[in-house]
């Protein structure tokens, strides 16, 4: 199988650079994803405020990729 993307540049650049970059966005979601696993799991500073909040955000985090059919696995 095969797909072929065409733009019309420079009238399209904002979404051709949107695909180019797709990869690296991927990547900083993933980063970041894991940044707040390790946060919550591994950080034993936390208060419990501070753990209560980045629970918080990582569930928002994960109902917003999922209201988006974004998949990180």
């Amino acid at each position: 199988m095969e797909a072929t993307l065409k733009f019309n540049l420079p009238d399209d650049k904002g979404d051709f650079e949107l695909a180019v970059k797709a990869s690296a966005m991927y990547c900083v979601l993933w980063d970041f994803k894991q940044f707040m696993r390790d946060e919550i799991k591994y950080n034993g500073n936390l208060t419990d405020k501070e753990y209560e909040l980045a629970e918080r955000f990582q569930e928002k985090f994960f109902e917003i990729l999922q209201d988006n059919a974004i998949s990180l696995d």
